[in-house]
């Protein structure tokens, strides 16, 4: 996927807010990050969900 469609999938699917979008995807392509950062983030939320199902 080029930048721009990593930008737009979240947008058009997801409701995320462009700027939001922009944001984290500069972030994962300028390589400022580890490629584990966005993943830390999946895991924190899904222990959130399971947190609120108990």
């Amino acid at each position: 996927m080029t930048p721009q469609e990593c930008i737009d999938y979240p947008v058009d699917k997801g409701g995320l807010e462009q700027a939001n979008a922009q944001a984290e995807v500069r972030r994962s392509f300028e390589g400022r990050y580890g490629p584990l950062y966005q993943i830390a983030y999946l895991v924190g939320g899904l222990q959130f969900y399971a947190l609120k199902r108990e």
